[in-house]
């Protein structure tokens, strides 16, 4: 074994008389003779040459060591029966001497991986257990030594007598036995055999086995009370399950505890997940196939007193429970967790949810909150479905309303980051492709028809009295940019009173519109001719430009999703909105911004990418209003090539539209007759002209002739 001082710096002690008396200070190493055995060595710190101890090391007498704590070994001179004490000064040198010493001491270098049946246990036979444990976790010892003990403790019923000798110890309070037994579980559950982990998780062996984690000897003289904690735990069973079902559930929790509160630091996780997750799925699917209980739950959540104060704790207990069913259903296998999701649905989940999106608990807000994500991520189109058939049915669409809703008005930071994960769920039009793609699943689903305008239209579209519809669902995310002190000039009076608070407090509209903003970007690029009608039609983009561009300048970070929005809008390719930007400037503040950044940071990436998708985009209208106007900014960028790439797009644009005009081509004319090549040597990607549907022809006339008229004589029909 090599010698490393970085770590074994120790001091050495001897028992004298009933008192260790310090012998000096040094560094620790041990020495492998080739024949077998070796050498505890402690070199002096003051004198290299001088050794403190040789101490040897015999094959066979692992009994003479022991090591107590993290950062203590003791060990007897077999010849002289002296007992000496090495103190580390950290835990790893004296784990790294420790497994050196073990290694040397309990087997020949010739038979290192030959296995030691386990001693009667007995509390004189914990330490010497407790040392053929420990080295068979070694990395130089085959995993069939620790296959071995795995199998002589499940065939020997071994755990029964280590729970003997664990009572015993705790009635006469043998801190050192207590201490030695918890190394041997914690070295029981490094094995990770699958065997004996699932007997150790039993629900006959559990709690004991938990009660034997209750004396660390990292540290002493505290005791962890989990028998305790276990025992005060208060099991809830609101859908009136048998007695078999609720004992496998407090087994779950028993399971959980033992993982995250006991074997945290050391536990290999996978073998762990694997009998929490088994025991889980068998739950789930005698829970959500039990139809009595599963009436109960939403019988509880339906029921005319659900809203009643004095039952807040019942729905409450209930939602939780939906809660945690929705989270565990990941776990389940493809097939049937659909069949799980969809049981739920049928039965009505969303609608008896629905009414306690704004609740004034804030767990069963918590709760719903929680639920509708879980549904948002596993399947998504089961909520988009329910709210078109909801949609059709009652009008109003309380279930979508209220997601968008809370965005919008959720006064717990968390839980609006929840509603906001939910929102840009829904309204994507492609759902993590990744995700399906790994459970090999069929391709991500598309919109159900019907929901885009179900986010667009006023409900309900067909009512005769306007003044009696809703605004569209996706307006309600307009909301605090609207109603901002900085765009609102109206009588507050007229605001309505959930939204006069952004109207009062611009700080708080500030907030909400940072999470907003991301959303309305997602709606941009998932659904632009709809989301860019409904922008223009409340002036929305000047409105959000202006929240960071008129005083007092917001935080930093609304920065960011200000030039992310307006960057969505230059990438929806959409004529309309062009000149929207263009007449109403709002790209100053993407080149106001620019001269004030520095470089190198993600503020100055974020604007120098709207100026990329311009270069991108084959929108001459973006291109001429960026050069003509910001000629001198954009030279001002030399330390990218974005600037001088518009230039030279809007120069070659240009020429093209010279040499159009030459030809006695109407400029951006899309019903003139195709060029001959022979005419315009130059120009490139001559396409046939289509012959467009009339809406299509109206709009084409409209987006290349600002002085169109709709209501002319010759509009199409």
């Amino acid at each position: 074994m090599e010698d490393d001082y970085q770590d074994t710096r120790s001091k050495l002690y001897k028992l004298n008389d009933g008192e260790w008396v310090p012998i000096g200070v040094g560094h620790a190493t041990i020495e492998i003779h080739d024949g077998g055995g070796g050498r505890l060595l402690l070199i002096d710190e003051d004198d290299p040459r001088n050794l403190l101890i040789v101490h040897n090391l015999e094959v066979g007498m692992a009994q003479s060591y022991q090591k107590q704590q993290d950062t203590l070994i003791l060990f007897t001179n077999q010849q002289t029966q002296e007992e000496f004490g090495l103190s580390f000064e950290g835990a790893a040198g004296c784990s790294l001497i420790w497994k050196g010493i073990i290694h040397v001491v309990s087997s020949p270098m010739e038979a290192e991986d030959e296995f030691q049946p386990l001693p009667a246990i007995t509390r004189e036979n914990l330490p010497y257990i407790s040392d053929l444990l420990e080295e068979a976790t070694l990395p130089t010892r085959d995993t069939i030594i620790r296959e071995a003990y795995s199998k002589q403790i499940i065939d020997d019923s071994l755990i029964e007598q280590f729970f003997e000798v664990f009572n015993e110890s705790e009635e006469h309070m043998d801190m050192n036995s207590l201490h030695l037994i918890w190394k041997i579980f914690k070295t029981l559950f490094v094995f990770a055999n699958q065997g004996l982990t699932r007997l150790l998780l039993s629900p006959k062996y559990i709690r004991d086995v938990i009660a034997c984690f209750e004396y660390n000897p990292m540290r002493p003289g505290k005791r962890a009370n989990h028998r305790k904690a276990l025992d005060g735990a208060m099991f809830k069973n609101p859908l009136g399950l048998d007695k078999g079902l609720a004992e496998k559930i407090k087994k779950i929790h028993h399971m959980q505890y033992l993982k995250d509160s006991v074997l945290a630091a050391f536990l290999d996780d996978q073998v762990f997940e694997c009998h929490i997750v088994v025991s889980k799925n068998a739950i789930l699917r005698s829970i959500i196939y039990d139809s009595a209980g599963m009436e109960n739950v939403f019988q509880i959540l339906g029921g005319e007193k659900a809203h009643a104060p004095e039952n807040a704790n019942d729905v409450l207990c209930v939602l939780q429970l939906l809660q945690e069913l929705a989270a565990a259903a990941k776990t389940l296998p493809l097939s049937h967790r659909s069949d799980f999701l969809e049981n739920l649905q049928n039965r009505g989940l969303f609608s008896v949810i629905a009414p306690f999106i704004s609740h004034p608990n804030d767990g069963i807000r918590a709760a719903v909150a929680d639920i509708s994500l879980h549904f948002a991520i596993l399947d998504v189109n089961l909520i988009r479905d329910f709210s078109v058939r909801e949609g059709e049915q009652m009008a109003c669409c309380p279930l979508l309303r209220g997601a968008f809703y809370q965005v919008v008005h959720e006064t717990i930071e968390g839980l609006q980051q929840q509603w906001q994960d939910v929102v840009r769920l829904i309204i994507e039009t492609q759902v993590q492709k990744a995700q399906f793609a790994f459970a090999g699943g069929p391709a991500p689903p598309t919109m159900p028809a019907g929901f885009i305008t179900l986010l667009y239209e006023p409900l309900p579209p067909n009512a005769t009295d306007r003044s009696q519809q809703m605004k569209p669902i996706v307006e309600i995310l307009f909301e605090p940019i609207l109603y901002h002190r900085k765009n609102y000039a109206g009588d507050p009076n007229l605001i309505p009173p959930e939204s006069r608070c952004f109207y009062e407090n611009s700080a708080l509209a500030d907030e909400v519109a940072y999470v907003v903003l991301p959303l309305l970007s997602s709606c941009v690029a998932g659904h632009p001719a709809r989301m860019n009608c409904a922008l223009l039609a409340n002036k929305i983009p000047k409105k959000v430009t202006n929240i960071i561009s008129i005083p007092p300048s917001p935080k930093k970070h609304l920065y960011l999703s200000v030039v992310w929005f307006v960057r969505s809008l230059v990438t929806s390719d959409d004529e309309m909105m062009s000149r929207h930007i263009v007449s109403e400037d709002l790209l100053s503040i993407v080149f106001s911004l620019l001269a004030k950044s520095t470089r190198y940071n993600l503020l100055n990436s974020s604007l120098l990418s709207v100026l990329e998708n311009i270069s991108n985009q084959n929108c001459r209208t973006l291109t001429k209003y960026v050069v003509s106007k910001y000629a001198d900014d954009l030279k001002a960028i030399d330390y990218v090539a974005t600037g001088s790439m518009i230039v030279t797009k809007e120069q070659s644009e240009g020429m093209k539209a010279t040499k159009r005009l030459s030809a006695g081509m109407e400029i951006n004319n899309p019903f003139a007759a195709k060029l001959d090549d022979t005419d315009c040597d130059d120009f490139d990607d001559d396409v046939e002209t289509p012959i467009l549907p009339a809406g299509d022809e109206k709009r084409a006339r409209y987006n290349n002739d600002p002085n169109y008229n709709e209501n002319d004589a010759d509009m199409p029909a």
